[in-house]
């Protein structure tokens, strides 16, 4: 598609500081009787400037445009000098580019901009969160900082193009997680109390926040994840809203890990009757059990009386006549701890 336009002219506040050059010393664009420009095609306006004041002086090029989709508009060009009075030296300004982005709550930092001439620039806000305190400069809120170097001139330079930058604040971050916890094995899982930190002084959860997280086991919540096991503790929002820009949730998975050890005991029912008559000789089949389903042992610790391990399961054999004192344990394993040993009497006869 070829697009083109019918003339150009000058407009603006200091148009009578630019001129637009024609003919043999113009440019490729024939601004006089206009000019079409096929697709991959261009052309270049020369201009000249000739101040007729000091500062900056601004213009713009009206073209009019002939095209399918633009036939008939205006487009313009924006045209920008500085002038200089007779016996001043122009100068300008040398600008880097500040640290950014920047957080909310971030130390100051310091912006700096120099002069071609060595005279010190003047540094202030255009718009947005900062603050100055020569040339540190804070923020007190999030979003876009527009900062303006100038230098004004003097009696031998002439003043200076502003330069303008500009620093990005974004939100300060909240930590939301719940500290690292532990899980006996098997039993149920703990409470995950809320830590949400990173505020910015005098601001509070109190002051800043409303609501709750929400914590979940990722994996799953496996009671019977064996001793060892990490768990991933993942937050999410819940009902937490914010009540100030100025931050933004972060949400940190914790971890859970299961620990040794379950506990358990002898099961009551299980247990026979105190002084426990057998006979001389008699074989007395011993099926106490214990709450975590492990194996029982049985010794003999003073009496006339032997314990075994048979197919049929353990056993007591009376070779006299008199109290038999046997005592009970279970060791445990990996994921349970030991049982309390306990004693039985048994009375041979």
């Amino acid at each position: 598609m070829a697009v083109g336009a019918s003339g150009a002219s000058l407009a603006g506040t200091n148009m009578a500081d630019f001129a637009i050059l024609t003919g043999a010393s113009g440019g490729t664009c024939n601004t006089t009787t206009g000019f079409t420009l096929n697709s991959g095609q261009s052309c270049t306006i020369l201009v000249t400037f000739t101040p007729g004041a000091t500062g900056t002086r601004t213009a713009v090029i009206n073209l009019t445009t002939q095209s399918e989709i633009y036939g008939g508009t205006v487009q313009q060009i924006q045209l920008t000098g500085n002038g200089a009075a007779p016996g001043l030296t122009p100068q300008t300004i040398t600008f880097p580019a500040p640290p950014r982005p920047q957080v909310y709550g971030a130390a100051p930092v310091t912006i700096n901009a120099t002069a071609s001439s060595g005279l010190t620039v003047t540094l202030g806000i255009i718009s947005g969160p900062g603050r100055f305190t020569g040339n540190s400069l804070s923020f007190t809120g999030v979003g876009l900082v527009r900062i303006l170097a100038t230098q004004a001139g003097n009696g031998s330079y002439a003043a200076a193009p502003s330069v303008e930058q500009d620093i990005t604040v974004l939100p300060a971050p909240l930590v939301v997680t719940t500290p690292p916890a532990t899980r006996v094995y098997e039993a149920q899982d703990p409470l995950f109390p809320a830590s949400i930190t990173g505020f910015i002084l005098p601001d509070t959860r109190a002051s800043i926040v409303t609501g709750s997280p929400t914590f979940t086991i990722a994996s799953g919540d496996y009671g019977d994840a064996p001793v060892g096991t990490v768990l991933t503790v993942t937050p999410a929002l819940g009902t937490l809203a914010l009540s100030s820009s100025n931050y933004a949730f972060s949400l940190v998975p914790s971890t859970l890990t299961v620990v040794c050890c379950e506990s358990q005991s002898f099961l009551p029912a299980s247990l026979p009757p105190a002084n426990f008559r057998i006979s001389v000789g008699e074989t007395y089949y011993l099926t106490v059990s214990a709450t975590s389903g492990l194996p029982v042992s049985y010794a003999v610790l003073s009496g006339p009386g032997t314990t075994a391990t048979t197919a049929l399961g353990p056993t007591l054999t009376a070779t006299g006549t008199g109290t038999i004192t046997v005592q009970l344990s279970q060791t445990g394993n990996t994921n349970i701890s030991a049982a309390t040993p306990i004693t039985l009497t048994f009375v041979g006869h």
